[in-house]
């Protein structure tokens, strides 16, 4: 079967209202009658052209796709309102891939390191002017580089480096003007050379595969948003990226939680601590695939750990930023843990 064969199967039978479980399969063909009149929960397999893998994919639905679409301004065309159900899809599918990477670190660098480099990261970040997404991919590069290999042997001494270096990757990825490597240097106080940084930006380059977009929670806390009911809404979206930025942190959750799991738990945080209640509804377990027994153990591991800081050792960046008037001074609200 020739590649250009594998795409127009895939194109004809593949759902986007589907669940994928990325697990080596059989032969496609066994199973390429599956179509949308499927049962729910039938397994069937495709060739995924970027992997070159057989995949197994779990038949769900979101319900119809229209509904979806009404949550969004069909006079906009940057919300690609009539591709907006293959986009949710395809970060659910993409999450799962990524995730394939594992979550182990190298023998030298602790968890508690990874927590310092990314509290330091964020005044990075405040320091550039970088947007949000850039910090969160950046977080995602260096999650997939730890679990990597080919990083078994980093140092504790290259840690920053790498840190640094996924950063100005990102930023090249998301932001119109990025900042220059001199830049980078100096904000590390001179800690490695040009040289350095660019030889770290190619090693990782080669790790990922030059895969440089990563799903993160902030694409689906955009999405999911957008189906509350509530009137302060504009508090909850900005809490919920504040809850997001701050998580990011934590290794433990970003290697216990998939991406859409961490947002539907952040926007779960940030409605009970700005006193919504009733506000879990039918669209948002529908589209999150959660209940909201598992949205609010994921918001209570959140705010178990976001809680943990406090004292002269807590990790305070992400509440400094979000404490400006710009961000409504939002981490000054207490948070409520849900019960």
């Amino acid at each position: 079967m020739k590649a250009r064969d594998i795409l127009d199967l895939e194109e004809k039978y593949y759902s986007p209202q589907s669940e994928v479980f990325y697990t080596p399969g059989e032969n496609p063909e066994r199973h390429l009658s599956w179509s949308d009149d499927s049962d729910v929960g039938e397994m069937v397999s495709f060739m995924d052209p970027k992997s070159n893998k057989f995949m197994s994919r779990k038949a769900t639905r979101f319900g119809d796709p229209q509904n979806l679409a009404s949550f969004f301004d069909e006079d906009d065309p940057q919300e690609a309102t009539e591709y907006i159900d293959t986009i949710l899809q395809r970060l659910f599918d993409q999450e799962l891939e990524e995730q394939q990477s594992g979550c182990k670190t190298p023998k030298n660098i602790t968890p508690k390191m990874y927590s310092i480099l990314l509290d330091w990261m964020v005044d990075v970040g405040i320091k550039f002017n970088l947007t949000s997404e850039s910090y969160f991919e950046a977080a995602y590069i260096i999650k997939y580089c730890l679990g990597d290999q080919d990083f078994e042997d980093l140092k504790t001494t290259n840690l920053q480096l790498l840190g640094v270096s996924a950063l100005m990757i990102a930023s090249k990825n998301n932001e119109r003007y990025t900042p220059e490597a001199r830049d980078y240097i100096y904000i590390a106080d001179k800690s490695f050379t040009k040289e350095e940084l660019l030889a770290m930006e190619q090693r990782i380059l080669k790790s990922i595969q030059f895969h440089v977009n990563f799903v993160t929670p902030n694409q689906f806390i955009n999405i999911f948003i957008r189906f509350l009911d509530i009137a302060s809404i504009t508090k909850v979206r900005t809490m919920s990226f504040y809850l997001e930025e701050y998580i990011m942190i934590d290794y433990s959750t970003l290697c216990s939680f998939l991406p859409s799991k961490i947002a539907t738990g952040c926007i779960y945080l940030a409605c009970v601590s700005n006193g919504q209640i009733d506000f879990w509804n039918s669209n948002i377990a529908n589209y999150s695939q959660m209940t909201e027994e598992d949205a609010k153990n994921v918001a209570q591991d959140i705010y178990d750990f976001i809680n943990a800081q406090t004292g002269p050792k807590g990790l305070l960046a992400a509440k400094r930023k979000y404490a400006q008037d710009t961000f409504y001074n939002i981490s000054s609200v207490p948070l409520i843990k849900p019960t």
